[in-house]
């Protein structure tokens, strides 16, 4: 098994190298195309929140969650790097819902030290917004309701978070939002 994990993270890494193109240089970071090599590394070093919405939403590892956004149709991954050294300080995307046509379904998964970003990423996130809703009708997805960081950035991204009725996934309570 081990054996197996060690090739299957070489030939991702190989695929980061193949299609690791810069899609936005800002200040302090950058925007490129995200990878399944990204997830490897991402996923360990997610906030604690986040890990608690990935537990909940998906059953699994942190990086097992984050790979899955792969696997969506019309899934549009991205990873946000540290310009300087080129941490992974996120990945953010979007992809079509399994359940409705013209519904994607927008996520955002980061380690702490995004916010050492944070003007910078305020400045231009809606921007990506913008970017990752394509043709779809309806944005939504679901926060969790101790999530306070992340529903005021959502807030400020135009989202509307439906708090009068609370959703269990996993055991946890969750938020709707949408756009």
């Amino acid at each position: 098994m081990g054996r197996f994990l060690y090739n299957q993270i070489e030939k991702d890494l190989k695929e980061s190298f193949r299609i690791m193109s810069v899609i936005k240089t800002y200040d302090k970071a950058s925007v490129r195309v995200g990878t399944k090599a990204d997830a490897y590394i991402l996923g360990p070093n997610l906030k604690e929140i986040d890990t608690l919405e990935v537990s909940a939403c998906s059953g699994g590892s942190n990086t097992d969650g984050i790979l899955s956004a792969f696997d969506v149709p019309n899934s549009k991954v991205y990873t946000i790097v540290d310009s300087k050294d080129n941490y992974i300080l996120a990945m953010f995307g979007c992809g079509d819902c399994l359940h409705d046509s013209g519904f994607g379904v927008p996520w955002l998964l980061a380690t702490k030290r995004l916010e050492k970003h944070s003007k910078q990423f305020l400045r231009h996130n809606r921007k990506w917004v913008q970017e990752i809703s394509g043709e779809y009708e309806v944005l939504y997805n679901y926060i969790h309701t101790s999530n306070t960081i992340g529903q005021r950035w959502l807030s400020w991204c135009g989202f509307d978070i439906k708090t009068g009725f609370k959703h269990r996934i996993g055991g946890e309570p969750f938020y709707l939002f949408t756009k």
